[in-house]
């Protein structure tokens, strides 16, 4: 075993600067020093119990250090909610609010869409709340690439994904009830321009 990282705090320095690491990572680091695999269970368990260590989701962790330098970088949760669970990408309230698309509460919820089971993870850096979609509905998204990688959808496609899940599907079938809907819920939706509105009426007609 190398000596430097025969104690749990040297072992987990190197992964300071990851947004986030794996069970394998770890692991395959482990090996490479010839850590024992009960020592690596014990640095794991440790570490979550001191908060030096965070598991984000079974098998996906971040250490305190990283997380503490974004723990108010939207992004960096972005990025993680769009890794926690695959396919996924940002959408409803979260990219809503990302658009000043819905600006009057702000949302702590990660919202996303995934073509997986609707489900909810909670961690330190919050819910992070996915939706299930038809796989056929599941678009309409883009990559953004700044510090983070995480997918968002495109302002057409983030109001059909928050529309879908509040009004009753023949709803959404109509032009009136659609922009009956988007003023109720009061959505700033008039300086989009023609072309994004003429996409969320076209993604309508696929309902």
């Amino acid at each position: 075993m190398d000596l430097k990282m025969s104690t749990r705090k040297n072992f987990f320095l190197q992964f300071n600067e990851m947004p986030f690491f794996t069970s394998e990572t770890i692991n395959a680091v482990a090996e490479r020093f010839e850590i024992p695999r009960n020592t690596v269970i014990s640095y794991i368990q440790r570490s979550i119990k001191d908060k030096s260590l965070m598991r984000l989701k079974r098998g996906i962790f971040a250490t305190a250090a990283y997380f503490e330098k974004q723990r108010s970088n939207v992004e960096y949760a972005y990025a993680i909610g769009c890794k926690l669970l695959e396919p996924s990408y940002i959408s409803r309230e979260s990219a809503l609010q990302h658009y000043g698309i819905l600006s009057e509460a702000v949302n702590t919820v990660i919202t996303l869409i995934t073509t997986q089971t609707t489900r909810r993870f909670t961690n330190r850096l919050g819910i992070m709340d996915y939706k299930n979609m038809n796989p056929n509905l599941f678009g309409g998204f883009e990559v953004v690439q700044k510090d983070f990688t995480y997918l968002i959808a495109r302002p057409a496609k983030a109001i059909f994904d928050y529309l879908y899940y509040r009004i009753p599907r023949a709803d959404l079938r109509s032009k009136d009830k659609v922009l009956h809907s988007l003023d109720e819920f009061r959505l700033d939706y008039e300086g989009l321009g023609q072309k994004e509105l003429d996409s969320l009426f076209e993604l309508l007609k696929k309902v």
